[in-house]
């Protein structure tokens, strides 16, 4: 599988900035990106990951989340997202033919996408059909840009 990074132009150097970054992002999506709302995030990308930072982000692990007894409930496949006055409170979920509703401050879909309707063209997974997708349409969520997925040149035709 592909793995990806994490890019922000952390100091305001001349061959370093959030306006370099912006215009080399808006460059990489051929026009096609709001340019306002690329340099907002470029803007606000040195903030993010220098609270990323202060938080002890791991990366590539779930240290931080151990060390603040997070629960992870795993093996569950989430149905439905709970929304009452537009706002989302938790999550329905379903492990082994049982329905659970789990309450929520805070709900983060992280469902990976839709690239497996590509199968055989990509290098993602096979787990990312869309249901988080649809799930959060489903809620209420208001979608952009769909059409953008990333493709590895590694999975195009003749590569």
């Amino acid at each position: 599988m592909a793995q990806g990074g994490l890019n922000a132009a952390l100091s305001d150097d001349e061959g370093d900035s959030p306006e370099l970054h912006a215009r080399d992002t808006i460059k990489g999506a051929a026009g096609l990106a709001s340019e306002k709302m690329v340099l907002d995030m470029c803007r606000g990308a040195k903030e993010c990951v220098e609270w990323l930072d202060s938080i002890g982000m791991p990366f590539s692990s779930y240290d931080n989340c151990l060390k603040e007894d997070i629960e992870f409930l795993d093996d569950r496949f989430v149905m439905e997202l709970i929304v009452e006055d537009s706002t989302c409170k938790g999550v329905i979920t379903i492990k082994d033919d049982k329905i659970e509703a789990i309450q929520s401050g805070l709900v983060v879909l992280a469902t990976r996408g839709y690239a497996s309707i590509y199968h055989g063209h990509s290098t993602n997974a096979a787990e990312p059909t869309g249901d988080g997708v649809a799930m959060a349409l489903r809620a209420g969520a208001r979608l952009s840009d769909m059409e953008f997925v990333q493709f590895h040149p590694t999975s195009l035709s003749g590569s």
